[in-house]
């Protein structure tokens, strides 16, 4: 029978080296579960993902809390009784951590300010996201913002502690849920007190800058993308190379470069605009160098699917049936066929299966693409000739 592992994660954080003992090593579906009995590797929880590293130069590839029993998780197999040497994935952890604690403050000043809840929390390799249950402006989130990194300069040291039940019922603390037996507290002064089970740095100084880069409105409150430390320089640094880019092909001065965007943005919709209507000119003029006829085919090499339509749309006045093809042999072609006296569904169905086809539409236009060649489609329509 196992032993509860012994958490070196909470008596020390910062601890990325140490001996252990194997407990045991149970054989899963797709790797083994190692157990020690003690670890500084932290199982996933509380948002927070399991810790990765080595055990005697073994991949731990995740970490997980089962009944008190933290489980490693490993390709290989390490006998019962094994005294190892392990080592966890350092600047992966401390990332977390930066992002866990910046989290907290974040989440803090959210209800000291505006008394809304975290009602969801979510953290990886990438981004954390937090959602609030209550809708925040942009310049409300400036202010936590601004809240937040005064923490951070502030440099306060992070408590965590365990209380029992009777002691925290003179304390104030944020908690998603209602949770059994002893607590532990995470608390910053004057900025948050929350019930947590995840690893977190000794002050706020080390969580390095927090930013949120992004928000949205979701299910009443407001969904929240931030960055801490590391992450938040990189995302700094490669937002700052990409707007120097956009200086020089601008060739404006970095803070009008938004206002030079919005204004090519707007040049090229109004050139899009015009092109669009001489495309118009140019197809009526194409259209009305065929007869009134039963059936019209033409093959082309327009681009916009919504003008090969209205091509169509010209083309149908003069006959019954009327087809567009606009590609080559090589790349495939979208299509449009017009049919006046058929049913267009049953025919969409045949055309399609002949043709290596997909598309549909209703009476009495379809539409989609063939990847057969033209010889191959001039041939399926001689019967409707």
């Amino acid at each position: 029978m196992s032993i509860m592992t012994e958490k070196i994660y909470y008596s020390d954080g910062y601890v990325k080296e140490f001996s252990a003992v194997v407990v045991d090593c149970i054989e899963g579906k797709d790797c083994f579960y190692i157990e020690l009995d003690k670890t500084a590797f932290y199982p996933e929880g509380g948002g927070q993902p399991g810790d990765i590293g080595f055990i005697n130069n073994i991949e731990i590839f995740d970490t997980h809390e089962k009944n008190d029993r933290v489980l490693h998780y490993s390709k290989q197999k390490i006998e019962k009784g094994t005294k190892v040497k392990c080592s966890i994935n350092w600047e992966r952890r401390f990332d977390f951590m930066q992002q866990h604690t910046g989290e907290h403050i974040v989440s803090g000043v959210i209800h000291s300010i505006f008394g809304f809840n975290n009602v969801g929390f979510h953290m990886n390799n990438d981004s954390v996201v937090i959602d609030i249950d209550g809708p925040l402006s942009d310049s409300d989130l400036e202010k936590v913002e601004d809240v937040s990194n005064n923490a951070v300069f502030d440099n306060i040291i992070v408590k965590c502690e365990f209380f029992d039940k009777n002691t925290l019922e003179n304390i104030e603390y944020r908690s998603k849920k209602k949770i059994e037996g002893d607590i532990r507290i995470v608390s910053i002064e004057n900025y948050d007190i929350c019930a947590c089970c995840g690893v977190h740095t000794k002050t706020t100084g080390e969580i390095g800058i927090i930013k949120i880069i992004s928000s949205q409105n979701y299910k009443g409150g407001t969904r929240i993308t931030m960055l801490c430390g590391k992450r938040a320089l990189l995302d700094y640094r490669k937002k700052n190379r990409d707007i120097y880019k956009m200086s020089e092909m601008f060739s404006a001065k970095v803070e009008n470069v938004s206002l030079y965007a919005e204004n090519t943005l707007k040049n090229l919709e109004n050139e899009k605009s015009i092109n669009f209507g001489l495309y118009i000119d140019i197809l009526k003029n194409r259209a009305s160098n065929f007869d009134n006829n039963k059936f019209i085919i033409d093959f082309c090499d327009i681009e916009n699917s919504d003008l090969i339509r209205r091509y169509c749309t010209m083309l149908s006045e003069k006959c019954s049936m009327c087809c567009v093809f606009s590609g080559d042999d090589k790349k495939g072609y979208k299509y449009v066929v017009y049919g006046k006296d058929i049913d267009m569904k049953i025919f969409a169905k045949e055309m399609n299966t002949a043709l290596c086809g997909k598309g549909g539409g209703k009476n009495p236009m379809i539409q989609g693409s063939v990847s057969e060649k033209r010889e191959n489609i001039e041939n399926f329509f001689e019967k409707y000739k």
